[in-house]
């Protein structure tokens, strides 16, 4: 088969890629131009030591031929590669070394080689034994004195054919890999135009067509190109990945997508785009399914609280429970021990949530399974400690302050579990009190200690005297400034409506409250309890 012509590259060689073929009987060399014979004769015409100097000393394999493709000359290297030895080799044509070539071949050659200096062939040499091995090879045309000759530069290429085989199986790994990845993945420069992209898969996003590359970010997202050109320049200064979401109607559906874009080379950039509606839906349908169940555990701590205030002699109550989240562990309450005996709490549990409801709901069975009957405030809270230490996880605990009334006597007798104190407003001198009897929170110990450090505090009680119970989440709320509301501002809240009735002193210190905290966030469960005789 007559070979085809190849075009010339800009350095003016010709390229022929020649596939390994089928080696045929070549003719024998023309007995006009036998090799000994001739190459005996055009040695007389060169200096044979140059040009046997230059030729060995070359690292291809080279082999010197007529034009009619016999072998006339050939190098150290050549008997390496070929595994001939010289004799051997000058009786063959170059048609018995390259695999696959036959007349046309040379024909083919000395025509490119007429207005050209090099051609390029890239084939197969046959060894000795039989065997294949990738070559590059060189065609030049030599003239010596009136003859011309053809050298053939041959250079094993199986290290690096080897080399472009594992890259090719290397990129066909990674295309497949690519290929698994559902995100559309792109590449862009810095003036936003496309430079490579991979199609997303299993998505409601459009499949971008071939017809993308080389065109402005805007083809593919032209609400979003601008937000995208904002990021791409940012992670080209910054070299820093970032992250961002956006919504897009398809198919009158609302479709959310996760963006990520890092830094690919010099002026371009990486940009995956992920179809995170799915999880988004997920997403949405938990936290509805956890609103659910909040709120039906709200509506339970609510129902925990008392409805109504006990009436119970000339005593007037106001009280506020308002949690940081739907559901809290703070809680208030009214036992009655006898007829003329009440209990009166307030509790603050270390969680938040539906946890701190649950372990509110356990304290506050224990205390009126065990406050009934009981005049001792001290002995109740040990009997409650001993109930829910063993069912008190690890960093949980309850802080109580839990007092019982005598009636008749407006006696206060009062015991503090590690609570924040119990404040007094006394109406005959217009001061606070502040009542801090020694304790230690409930569910830590399992009454070893707690039993020991507990004390009561009895306080007599005057007609117009107040009472404030109060969780940390009052005196610790924060503003917008990082400062708490604090004790002292408590006490100004109570003094500056001390003759208003139990309610109205709780209403007040609720809005001061508020209006000191301002817009910043709720950080903890806020509980006010007051007790006015």
């Amino acid at each position: 088969m007559r070979q085809p012509v190849a075009p010339k590259n800009k350095a003016g060689t010709m390229l022929i890629n020649l596939p390994p073929g089928i080696q045929k009987e070549s003719a024998p060399p023309d007995p006009g131009t036998a090799p000994h014979a001739s190459s005996a004769d055009r040695k007389n015409e060169v200096d044979e030591s140059l040009f046997h100097g230059l030729l060995q000393n070359l690292y291809d394999a080279a082999l010197i031929t007529d034009l009619k493709g016999n072998i006339i000359n050939v190098n150290v290297r050549a008997l390496d590669f070929l595994l001939y030895d010289q004799a051997e080799l000058c009786r063959l044509r170059i048609f018995n070394i390259v695999s696959g070539a036959d007349e046309s071949l040379l024909q083919t050659i000395l025509q490119n080689l007429g207005g050209q200096r090099f051609t390029h062939i890239e084939g197969y040499c046959i060894r000795k034994d039989g065997s294949l091995f990738p070559t590059e090879i060189v065609a030049n045309r030599l003239q010596y004195g009136r003859e011309h000759q053809l050298c053939f530069f041959v250079r094993d290429i199986t290290r690096r054919k080897q080399i472009e085989e594992d890259l090719h199986k290397s990129e066909a790994r990674n295309r497949a890999l690519l290929n698994a990845i559902p995100d559309l993945m792109f590449r862009i420069g810095k003036d936003g135009a496309i430079l490579d992209l991979k199609a997303a898969t299993d998505t409601a996003w459009p499949a971008p067509s071939n017809e993308s590359f080389g065109k402005n970010i805007s083809h593919l997202f032209p609400q979003q190109a601008q937000q995208f050109m904002q990021h791409i320049k940012q992670v080209l200064q910054s070299h820093e990945t970032r992250i961002f979401e956006y919504q897009q109607q398809i198919f009158g559906s609302t479709c959310h997508y996760e963006v990520r874009i890092v830094v690919s080379g010099e002026a371009e950039v990486l940009v995956i785009v992920r179809d995170i509606t799915l999880r988004k839906e997920a997403e949405q349908a938990e936290k509805e399914r956890l609103n659910r169940d909040l709120e039906i555990a709200r509506q339970i701590q609510q129902h925990l609280l008392p409805p109504i205030f006990p009436k119970v002699g000339n005593l007037q109550f106001g009280a506020i429970n308002i949690p940081a989240l739907k559901v809290g562990g703070d809680y208030y309450d009214f036992v009655q021990i006898d007829p003329n005996h009440w209990g009166f709490a307030i509790a603050d549990v270390s969680g938040k949530g539906i946890s701190g409801a649950l372990i509110m709901a356990m304290c506050r069975s224990a205390l009126r399974a065990k406050a009934p009957g009981n005049l001792s405030p001290s002995q109740a809270l040990r009997e409650v400690n001993r109930i829910i230490h063993p069912d008190m996880g690890e960093d949980l605990f309850i802080s109580m302050l839990y007092g019982v009334m005598n009636l008749s006597k407006h006696e206060f007798t009062v015991c503090r579990a590690g609570h924040s104190p119990l404040l007094i407003y006394r109406r005959e001198t217009g001061r606070e009190e502040v009542v801090l009897p020694k304790g230690m929170a409930l569910g830590i110990d399992n009454g070893t200690i707690f039993d020991a450090v507990l004390q009561e505090q009895r306080i007599t009680l005057q007609k117009g005297d107040a009472m404030i119970f109060y969780t940390d989440g009052v005196t610790e709320a924060l503003n917008e400034a990082g400062q708490e509301f604090g004790r002292a501002q408590l006490t100004e809240a109570v003094r500056a409506c001390a003759d208003q009735s139990a309610e109205e002193i709780t209403k007040n210190i609720e809005q001061r409250v508020r209006r000191f905290v301002g817009n910043h966030p709720q950080s903890d469960d806020i509980t006010l309890m007051v007790i006015r005789i």
